[in-house]
């Protein structure tokens, strides 16, 4: 029998035992303390803090999520989970403060990202210096842009949200899109995306990129996720090389994750992995072209 089916079989025994010895199904709501953080590789990672009832929860996540890496925790230890059909079922052994973490699924398409947050209640969006958002200004509650020029925006769900990655074209040079009105510029943007205007320039930068790199990436995309993509570009950023600890110290990725991900690409031929004591160093063997 294997791992995997072990695995869930010993959830499934735990969630049975919760529902007999608490018959009641507790909805949690999450009450709009959802942070959702684009990290400079475009990986969206989700952290909602939710009070939650002793025995079976269920919760409606407001954004859909890759399911391995889903976690939840309860003064500091993890309690069991199962997803199923949009829904997070928690067995909890005491009542209080959880906190639910993953990376939500984001699709990739015209040099962009999408994402689509649901439900009923305000999100929290904390996005890195490095990304651009594209944003309907009506579903905008609040902003604030800190001294890092990292932007963070209190927006209404339900709300579709496009994001790129700004991309260096040659040496230090980088695209992006002023206003020439200092540390308001990304804000700025945000409001202007909804116009055509905006659209026509977003679509003006990445015509540089040439045929052969956009052939390369839709290749690698059938092979790889998001996750693995991020993985591949914080490894160029760092020279070709990282240790493990330190990519799941900047990616945010719990430890079991970023290793089934570092597993995929080295036999998909990408990395290498080299022992050193008890750690292990990351290499970039293959990337893709410019």
């Amino acid at each position: 029998m294997s791992v995997m089916r072990k695995s869930l079989i010993i959830v499934s025994i735990i969630f049975i035992i919760m529902i007999l010895t608490e018959p009641i199904l507790s909805r949690a709501d999450v009450g709009g303390i959802a942070t959702i953080y684009i990290d400079k590789n475009g990986v969206a990672h989700v952290v909602i803090n939710i009070n939650i009832s002793r025995g079976l929860n269920m919760i409606q996540l407001p954004i859909k999520p890759i399911v391995a890496t889903l976690e939840a925790q309860i003064n500091g230890s993890e309690i069991p989970i199962i997803y199923s059909n949009d829904t997070l079922y928690l067995a909890s052994p005491l009542s209080g403060e959880a906190v639910i973490r993953y990376i939500a699924v984001s699709i990739y398409r015209n040099n962009s990202f999408e994402l689509y947050i649901g439900g009923q209640n305000q999100v929290r969006l904390v996005a890195n210096p490095e990304i651009i958002l594209l944003i309907d200004p009506s579903k905008i509650i609040s902003s604030n842009i800190y001294p890092n020029n990292t932007l963070e925006i209190l927006v209404q769900a339900p709300i579709n949200i496009t994001y790129m990655i700004k991309v260096s074209l040659s040496g230090n040079e980088t695209t992006t899109i002023t206003t020439g009105r200092g540390e308001s510029d990304r804000l700025l943007l945000i409001i202007a995306a909804v116009t055509s205007t905006v659209a026509a320039a977003a679509s003006a930068t990445y015509f540089f990129l040439t045929r052969s790199r956009r052939r390369v990436i839709e290749e690698l995309r059938e092979i790889l996720d998001n996750v693995d993509m991020s993985i591949i570009r914080y490894l160029e950023q760092r020279g070709g090389s990282a240790m493990q600890s330190e990519i799941q110290r900047d990616l945010l990725l719990p430890k079991t994750t970023l290793w089934r991900h570092i597993r995929r690409l080295e036999r998909e031929g990408f990395v290498r992995i080299e022992k050193i004591g008890q750690q292990n160093r990351i290499i970039l063997i293959k990337k893709p072209k410019s």
